[in-house]
């Protein structure tokens, strides 16, 4: 019997793939196809077939089985587990005998065990796969989803990436991926924190020292120090507009940022920290 390399779990890899950082992970709807695909095999078994014909007929099943007790092994589905192996060892009963070249058929009862085991695997499959809890991530505007969680940086070239403070990146990554899974006020706050990570730098790049610890620390006196120090004017403009229309109001526990109003803060910031990583950029020895 011919199948194609497709039909093997060896084909698509890992079931489940991280998400960027975290405990979250991608799942391949594909591969769970697949395995019903070749479940489905056992419907050709009959009894009476001989037993080398019944061991082709369930091999790709063998295979899908043994994959998913390695993927999920971490998961809450002790049942689910216990049916697969169950028809593992059945499997490799038979696989036994055709090795033993018993020349015997396909039994009845045997019948009865591939049967139950697999019905056992599907109803409990259909129970305990709920508890993993498996969600869609649509795409938020422009944004693409995968590279939200996956690949945010890449928003910005690679000439400027490596001027981003490592406080910025870690929270565009996280405000990245607040956006992904709408969580629109965590989203602000981390891109206006990225963002005053980046200004602190900026001005320590105009001004020759760090950012004064005496100094008030809130953004309209972090912008009147950029401007004291020269710092381009579409950049501190930029910013003032930020700190009057998002970053004051979003700072307050009694304000929260809408699904709406997430992608286009995050725009927002994304833009000025474009033209402050451009400036740094130039302003590099």
């Amino acid at each position: 019997m011919t199948r194609s390399a497709r039909s093997l779990p060896q084909y698509w890899g890992p079931w489940f793939v991280p998400a960027g950082e975290g405990s979250v992970k991608k799942t391949n709807l594909s591969i769970f196809y697949h395995l019903g695909s070749a479940l489905a095999n056992f419907n050709q078994v009959s009894i009476g077939m001989s037993l080398i014909e019944v061991l082709m007929e369930v091999l790709i099943a063998d295979q899908w089985l043994r994959s998913f007790m390695e993927e999920t092994k971490n998961m809450p589905m002790k049942e689910s587990r216990a049916s697969a192996l169950f028809l593992i060892s059945f499997i490799e009963k038979i696989h036994a005998e055709v090795v033993a070249k018993t020349g015997r058929a396909f039994s009845q009862g045997e019948m009865q065990d591939l049967s139950g085991g697999k019905s056992s695997f599907e109803s409990n499959f259909e129970i305990e796969f709920r508890r993993v809890g498996i969600y869609s991530v649509l795409s938020k505007g422009l944004y693409d989803t995968t590279a939200l969680i996956d690949t945010p940086e890449q928003e910005f070239s690679e000439e400027v990436r490596p001027l981003l403070p490592d406080q910025m990146m870690y929270d565009f990554r996280q405000a990245a991926r607040c956006l992904a899974f709408e969580i629109p006020t965590a989203c602000g706050f981390h891109i206006l924190r990225g963002t005053e990570a980046l200004m602190l730098r900026y001005y320590h790049v105009l001004a020759g020292h760090v950012y004064p610890s005496d100094y008030p620390k809130n953004w309209k006196r972090y912008i009147e120090e950029l401007v004291k120090v020269k710092a381009e004017k579409k950049i501190t403009a930029r910013l003032e507009e930020i700190r009057g229309l998002e970053r004051n109001p979003f700072t307050h526990a009694d304000v929260n940022v809408t699904i709406e109003e997430a992608p286009m803060i995050f725009k927002l910031c994304t833009a000025v920290i474009y033209y402050m990583a451009k400036e740094l950029k130039r302003l590099k020895p």
